[in-house]
């Protein structure tokens, strides 16, 4: 028998490079995009592990963290950090009690990411990032800043930028945030604004967190996105599909 060989037409061959081209642009912004949550998860974890390790060595030598030299408070309840910048006060207990046990290369102010930071709803996280603060850098590319809450005396924020000064610069998805306070009994944790009520169960308290990752209905922009990391942590070191990236 006399085979007969089909040629491939030009239409074919377009319709062919068509489909490759629709199922590439549907995957590769998928693969793109999960490989970015992949990093995030390492780099935020093995941040919350120095952070955390530094935390535990400053307690042995200078015992437990409720007894530290935080803020002093005046007879009206306020905290004594006058005649001193906040940068000042800032740098006063990180010197004691942080910086001797992480590897800082560098300090420096970042006026120009000030502006730029945002929440994951797209509002602008200026607040909390002054471009009179000072950025940590470490070793491996990573910086962080401290916000002082003069009101409530203690040092309640830890900015942590796990790659820096690389974009996107987002609360949620390179920034981080560490708690150590008053009210979170003088551990470091993941920010959860939450304040030791006992009564949520499990789901209640995800629920919780998982709102103050991206409370869209929080128009001041006021810590919303905060409490990101801690749903990472949460939900075991990943970032579960209703994560809002």
């Amino acid at each position: 028998m006399i085979k007969i060989k089909k040629s491939t037409s030009i239409s074919e061959v377009l319709i062919t490079l068509s489909i490759i081209g629709i199922i590439a642009s549907i995957t590769i912004p998928n693969l793109v995009k999960n490989y970015q949550k992949t990093i995030s998860i390492s780099d935020l974890k093995k941040g919350y592990s120095t952070f955390l390790t530094a935390f535990n060595k400053a307690e042995n030598e200078y015992g437990k963290a409720s007894s530290w030299d935080y803020l002093p408070i005046d007879k009206n309840g306020k905290c004594e950090c006058y005649g001193y910048s906040e940068e000042e006060c800032v740098n006063s207990f990180m010197e004691k009690y942080f910086l001797p046990y992480l590897k800082i290369v560098e300090y420096k102010k970042r006026e120009e990411k000030a502006t730029k930071i945002k929440d994951l709803s797209g509002k602008n996280a200026q607040l909390f990032f002054s471009k009179d603060r000072k950025y940590y850098y470490l070793a491996d590319g990573s910086n962080f800043s401290i916000y002082l809450n003069q009101d409530n005396c203690y040092f309640s924020y830890i900015f942590y930028d796990i790659n820096g000064d690389k974009k996107p610069n987002t609360l949620g998805k390179d920034i981080f945030l560490f708690d150590i306070g008053r009210s979170h009994n003088y551990h470091l944790q993941m920010e959860k604004r939450w304040y030791g009520n006992t009564y949520l169960n499990s789901n209640e308290m995800r629920n919780y967190i998982k709102k103050n990752c991206n409370d869209i209905t929080n128009t001041s922009g006021y810590y919303n996105s905060f409490t990101c990391g801690a749903l990472i942590q949460y939900d075991g070191w990943k970032i579960s599909k209703d994560y809002p990236w």
